[in-house]
């Protein structure tokens, strides 16, 4: 309905809120043809970086999710030239440096990190998880579970009142992580 009277708000947000929804649901390859659409239809409206923001948020996600990292780094480039809103340009960044820590790219790790830190607010606990996450995931990646670790815990420490429980238990994911990492790594001393 809202395609036939070409209703920007409700076309918008529909293909943002399928995205969203197929994300959750872990429907990655599903996520991924309707954000083709939702893109194609939803551009002549503006940049879609500004117009449709949760749309290609969960597109570039759902393309590195499913190791399509080539397509995920095209996409957030083309995203950020049309548009480089601070919000979206720090979702993207990240996205890109998770790429660049999976690659074992530890300088363009550091220059997406770079750019992520002039855009979050220290004070942001959603800039805070995202931008610890990233560097603990990038320390484990090289072998560095005691920083990974520490930085985890530390960042606990700020997110221990937040009201939004995800935050919490996603980061005690990567301290748990972190921490059997630092266990076998131990176990495999002793047993050699």
């Amino acid at each position: 309905e809202a395609l036939a009277v070409d209703a920007f708000e409700a076309v918008v947000r529909c293909f943002g809120n399928l995205t969203f929804l197929y994300s959750i649901a872990g429907r990655l390859r599903d996520l991924l043809e309707i954000a083709a659409e939702g893109a194609k239809t939803c551009q002549r409206f503006g940049p879609l970086l500004l117009v449709a923001s949760t749309l290609v948020e969960n597109w570039v996600y759902a393309l590195v999710a499913t190791g399509r990292w080539d397509e995920a780094e095209e996409l957030a480039a083309e995203l950020l030239q049309q548009w480089a809103a601070e919000g979206m340009a720090l979702a993207l960044h990240l996205e890109l440096a998770q790429i660049a820590a999976a690659r074992g790219d530890g300088a363009s790790f550091e220059r997406q990190i770079s750019i992520i830190e002039r855009f979050a607010r220290p004070d942001d606990p959603y800039a805070l998880h995202d931008v610890t996450s990233a560097r603990a995931e990038n320390l484990l990646w090289q072998g560095d579970a005691d920083e990974a670790y520490r930085i985890a815990r530390e960042s606990l420490g700020h997110l221990a009142d937040q009201q939004d429980a995800g935050l919490v238990v996603s980061m005690c994911s990567l301290a748990l992580r972190a921490h059997a990492d630092l266990v076998t790594a131990r176990a495999d001393r002793v047993i050699r």
